[in-house]
């Protein structure tokens, strides 16, 4: 079922300190920049979006993660977030305060007690850890050591599972990916990432949001 997102993605700073730590965790050789962690933050803000919105229908989490993963994926995210549940959380782990903070201003109406909020950050940490993963493993394959929208795509690409997810986002971009991955040029994407940078600064002043919120 295709899910119409209640509210729309700002691209926001609520989550670059997460980004940058579970980024050194997944991989430590690589850096990720000022753009790269801005299409992270749209990201999570869609997966988080599309969460929420799946469970208002069948409130149930379990099901949602289902309802919104498919295959292999579905599984690691279940099993990861009843790891996460029973561990005790890291201190140094930013994502609980920084998923709380964006859900309480974005989806303030929605009742979520502490263990929801907790299993939403467990699967949402497990989801990014898997990006990361894929896009250090890709800026790795391109002998580049930073992170950017161009290889965090490019990652994305060519996971069909992640693709499931991420179907919001992968439409956003406008482009159509097909079965031989041939993508924008790396010059051609960031010219096309600064578009939708502008554009997105155009909507967060048209609904009054002057600067991302910290």
């Amino acid at each position: 079922m295709d899910i119409q997102p209640t509210i729309q993605p700002i691209i926001g700073n609520y989550f670059d300190k997460a980004i940058k730590w579970l980024s050194h965790q997944v991989h430590s050789d690589m850096q990720i920049g000022k753009n790269g962690k801005m299409t992270m933050n749209f990201i999570i803000e869609n997966i988080i979006i599309k969460l929420l919105d799946t469970y208002k229908i069948n409130k149930n989490l379990g099901e949602t993660v289902k309802a919104i993963t498919v295959g292999k994926l579905t599984n690691h995210a279940l099993n990861d977030v009843k790891r996460f549940i029973q561990a005790k959380i890291d201190v140094k782990d930013p994502f609980p305060k920084a998923v709380k903070k964006f859900i309480s201003i974005r989806f303030s109406l929605l009742p979520l007690d502490e263990e929801k909020y907790l299993y939403i950050t467990g699967v949402v940490e497990y989801l990014i850890a898997e990006i990361l993963e894929l896009t250090g493993n890709t800026t790795r394959d391109n002998k580049r050591v930073r992170i950017t929208p161009y290889y965090i795509y490019l990652a994305i690409s060519r996971d069909e599972e992640l693709q499931k997810v991420l179907d919001i986002w992968v439409r956003d971009c406008q482009v159509e990916v097909d079965k031989q991955f041939k993508l924008f040029t790396l010059k051609q994407f960031n010219c096309f990432y600064k578009l939708k940078n502008i554009q997105s600064i155009v909507i967060n002043k048209a609904l009054g949001i002057n600067q991302p919120i910290t």
